[in-house]
């Protein structure tokens, strides 16, 4: 069991700084619940999907 900040960043290849900053955007689910504490431990076989926020144009 690893924190949910490292498997994410191991997992999409960024630094573990990008990845906290992802859950604490609340940007990153596992399933359909939102990963909401980037130190939490999970398991090792954990897969996340990251939502990607569109830039809003005026």
């Amino acid at each position: 069991m690893d924190k949910a900040y490292k498997r994410l960043a191991q997992q999409q290849e960024i630094s573990n700084n990008k990845a906290k900053a992802l859950i604490d955007r609340g940007l990153v689910y596992v399933g359909d619940k939102k990963v909401k504490i980037a130190r939490a431990e999970l398991p090792d076989d954990t897969r996340f999907r990251v939502e990607d926020v569109a830039d809003v144009k005026i």
